[in-house]
This record gives structure tokens, C-alpha cells and sequence, in this order.
């Protein structure tokens, strides 16, 4: 797309060859009738590919035939740490332009080189037009037809109306550590606490000894745009707008834990947060999908493995996203998916490096649906079916979510992939968990006939 863009006419497999075609027919005739240069992608993976070496020799034959030098006519780019002596044979002479470890770097070199050498651009100004055309031929064309589009994305409908300046009468050190011994969310600015809360309510966290005084009651507009009301202190755009984010991602952790989940600590040291084993009925949620069907889904399950002839379980899996304030044109709350493991339910596994891993394995073949309506019961969960979320921020006021994602209407759509084929054993198998240990399992490293899908698992059920 990129060379593309900069207006060289590219042919790629990944995008002419949509499906159906004659696989090395339809490369031979690309060699024989449209390529200038080639440039071959090169990683610890490809360069033990038989098809990727086979278009390496492929396209020294070309070279050769239209009386150039190999090292010419190809251009090696490598997508990773690699040494010399693990190139293909037939690239080991030349230097290969690294996209490692930065890409940008790696396609100016690219572009530099092409430029450099006089390579001609595309007589045409609609290169990316054409390139993205190619790709969409087919099976996978654009239709003219309204879709409706979901984003990761809650509205805040309602923000909490003020802001509270508190003046206390605490040492440097103990204003620093005020927030955690408060059961509101607080922040420090400057030798001011900021709080949603009233004077009162502070007071009766601190107790009588503490001395206290409120500075000044604003309203959060006003407080955002720094548009200071009488006597109140200024505090700058980009500083009101993270206090805010940061007290209302304190009054989500506090929700979510007074709800009952679990925390999720992610490597960004952010939180999500999930749903132990047995705390919904049946282990699955209802909620109403986009095209008003009343659905179930699981938001947690267990993964098994064989050991002998038995099945056990080796570990559970649960939803756990994260929410992430942010204000704006629209004040909105978006969606972070993450997926936790847990040895027995409640206890997350040790090994963050371990959980990373299985948990690029586990989910690579979770796809729009199962986000989607992972995303849907788990709102509908902390909603209670009300489709939005009250969160308290002090004993007066609160923050007001619409759990249902925001929606867009796009005016094409594309051809929809063909459904998934569910298998009979899955389908026969599938019935609700009636106790905590009943849980849906996902297997990714049995026997095709020995796996359990959860989704399809519940699918079987989705209906009412």
C-alpha cells in the first residue's frame, strides 16, 4: 500500500490472489509480463518456505532473462533481526534494507533506493485506487448498500456537574498519599485536593482532627474549558481533562470491585477487570445483540488438555477489558478487550510471559461475533439489563454510561464471509453448565474431534 501510495504500480500475491485462481500459473505470468523489480520480504519464518524460495529462484531466472543481474533486479528486506548466513543462498551477496526495528526507517531506505535508481512511477495518479480494487475484486467487492458499524466505544450521557477544590491541612508528604486513604476519587494539584465530593463527605473520611476548608465548587464545564469561576483556581485544559479521567477510571476500579470482579494487571500497569469462576448463574449472561435478539454468552470457560486418556482442565479463560476515559468533541468511554488466565477460576497464572503467549494462541481465532458479544453481555452484566451504568463518584453525584456501543451507518458495506460450518459432535454436546466446575471448555491443541467451541457450544442455545 505504501508503494502505492508513493505511485509505483505494485503486484503483490497477497493482494491479487484473491481465490480460486491458478496459483504458480498467475505468479509466472506476473514474472513474465509486469514486474519491474521485485522485492522479497524476508524473516526467520519465510526463508524456510519452500514456495518463498522457489519465487526467489523464480525471479533470478527472470532477471537473467532479460539480461540483468540478479542483485539488481531484487531488492531482499527483512523483517527481523537476521545474519547473513540466514539469508536464502540466493540473496546472501546483497544488503538487505532492515525494517527492523523501524518500519518507517526501513520503507524510506525503500523508497530512496527506488528513487535513486530512476525507477518509474506509475502513469497514473490513482495507484492506491487500482491497488485497493485489486484486492477487493471478487468475492471481496464493495457494495453500494447502508451497514451499520459498531465501535469500541461507550457515551457518557451524563458527566458528574461540579468539581470540588479542598484545602487540608496535611504536610507535603501526607497530601501526596491523601487519595489512597480516601474512598472517593481524588486527585492533587498543586497543595489543592480535587474531588467530586463535598466538604462533608471529605470530613468524614479524615475525621475531626484533620483540618479542612473547601476552596471552591465549580462546575466541570467551566473546569475543563479553564474558564475559572470567581475565586476558584485555574487549572490548565490538558491538566482538568486528566484529573477527570483519572478520578473517573478510580470510580470504574471501584465499581468494578464492589461489583465483584477481579483485577487484571496489565503490563502497561493498567487494570482490567473480570469475572471469577461462579459468580453468574449458570455461567452464562443474557443481552439483547444489535439485531434484537435475546442471546447468552459465557464470559468466562476453561481450556483442557489431554493427560493420558483424559481430558482435564488446564487452565480458564475470562473476558477482562479495560475502560479508558477520554474527552472531547464526544465524551466517551472506550473499550480495551484483554482475555485473562487462571489456574483454578480466581487466581491468575504467575508467568505474565506464559499468559502472553497462550493468550496469542487462545484467541487468534476470535473474530468480530465472539468480541462483539463478549463486549454486549459483559455491559449487559454490570448494567443489570439497564443498558447504562450509574458510577458513583461521591454520595451526591455520579457519571452516567450508556452500555450500548455507539453505532455509525457506513454507506457500503462488503459481501458477508460464508457462515462457519459447525460440527454435529459440538452441536450435540452443547447444553447450559448447571454448576461452577460446568464451564464451557476451548481446546486448541486436542484432536479435531475431541475440541469443544464455546462459541458454537452456545450458539446452539441462542435463540429464546
Amino acid at each position: 500500500m505504501q508503494l502505492a501510495n508513493a505511485g509505483y504500480s505494485v503486484w503483490s500475491e497477497a493482494t491479487q490472489l484473491i481465490g480460486g485462481e491458478r496459483f504458480w500459473v498467475d505468479i509466472e505470468e506476473a514474472f513474465d509480463t509486469v514486474i519491474g523489480k521485485t522485492v522479497v520480504a524476508v524473516s526467520s519464518v519465510t526463508r524456510d518456505k519452500n514456495g518463498v524460495l522457489d519465487e526467489i529462484e523464480r525471479a533470478v531466472a527472470t532477471a537473467e532473462s532479460i539480461g540483468v543481474q540478479h542483485t539488481d533486479f531484487i531488492v531482499p528486506v527483512t523483517l527481523g533481526p537476521l545474519r547473513r548466513s540466514n539469508m536464502p543462498i540466493q540473496l546472501g551477496r546483497q544488503n538487505a534494507i532492515p525494517f527492523d526495528p523501524s518500519w518507517a526507517e526501513g520503507l524510506a531506505r525503500l523508497l530512496k533506493l527506488l528513487e535513486k535508481e530512476g525507477f518509474p512511477k506509475s502513469a497514473t495518479p490513482s495507484a492506491v485506487g487500482q491497488w485497493v480494487a485489486n484486492w477487493f475484486e471478487g468475492s471481496h467487492r464493495v457494495i453500494e448498500r447502508e451497514s451499520e458499524l459498531m465501535t469500541n466505544s461507550l457515551g457518557i450521557s451524563e458527566l458528574p456537574p461540579r468539581i470540588r477544590f479542598h484545602n487540608v491541612g496535611v504536610s507535603a508528604d501526607g497530601l501526596k498519599h491523601l487519595p489512597s486513604r480516601l474512598k472517593v476519587p481524588s486527585v492533587i494539584n498543586g497543595a489543592l485536593l480535587i474531588t467530586f465530593a463535598a466538604e462533608d463527605e471529605i470530613r468524614e473520611m479524615l475525621g475531626p482532627e484533620t483540618a479542612l476548608s473547601l476552596r471552591a465548587d465549580v462546575s466541570i464545564e467551566d473546569f475543563l474549558d479553564a474558564s475559572a469561576e470567581r475565586g476558584a483556581p485555574i487549572v490548565s485544559r490538558r491538566d482538568a481533562s486528566n484529573h477527570i479521567v483519572n478520578m473517573l477510571r478510580q470510580a470504574w476500579d471501584r465499581f468494578c470491585e464492589a461489583r465483584g470482579l477481579q483485577r487484571l494487571e496489565l503490563a502497561s500497569n493498567r487494570v482490567g477487570w473480570f469475572l471469577p469462576l461462579g459468580m453468574v448463574e449458570g455461567q452464562y449472561v443474557r443481552f439483547t445483540d444489535f439485531d434484537g435478539r435475546k442471546r447468552k454468552r459465557y464470559l468466562y470457560g476453561v481450556k483442557t488438555k489431554k493427560v493420558g486418556d483424559e481430558r482435564v482442565i488446564g487452565m480458564h479463560w475470562h473476558y477482562a477489558p479495560r475502560l479508558q476515559f477520554a474527552f472531547g468533541e464526544a465524551d466517551e468511554a472506550h473499550v480495551e478487550a484483554h482475555v485473562a488466565f487462571t489456574i483454578n477460576g480466581r487466581e491468575l497464572l504467575g508467568d505474565p510471559d506464559k499468559a502472553h503467549k497462550i493468550r496469542r494462541s487462545f484467541c487468534k481465532q476470535w473474530f468480530n461475533e465472539q468480541w462483539r458479544t463478549l463486549y454486549l453481555a459483559y455491559f449487559s452484566f454490570l448494567s443489570d439489563g439497564t443498558e447504562r451504568i450509574e458510577l458513583p463518584v461521591s454520595r451526591d453525584q455520579s457519571c452516567v454510561i450508556d452500555c450500548r456501543p455507539e453505532r455509525w451507518i457506513c454507506p457500503v458495506s462488503f459481501d458477508p464471509p460464508p457462515p462457519r460450518a459447525k460440527k454435529k459432535s459440538v452441536e450435540a454436546a452443547a447444553s447450559s453448565p448447571s454448576g461452577d466446575d460446568e464451564v464451557p471448555e476451548d481446546d486448541i491443541d486436542a484432536d479435531e474431534d475431541d475440541s469443544f467451541d464455546p462459541w458454537d457450544a452456545l450458539d446452539a442455545e441462542d435463540d429464546e
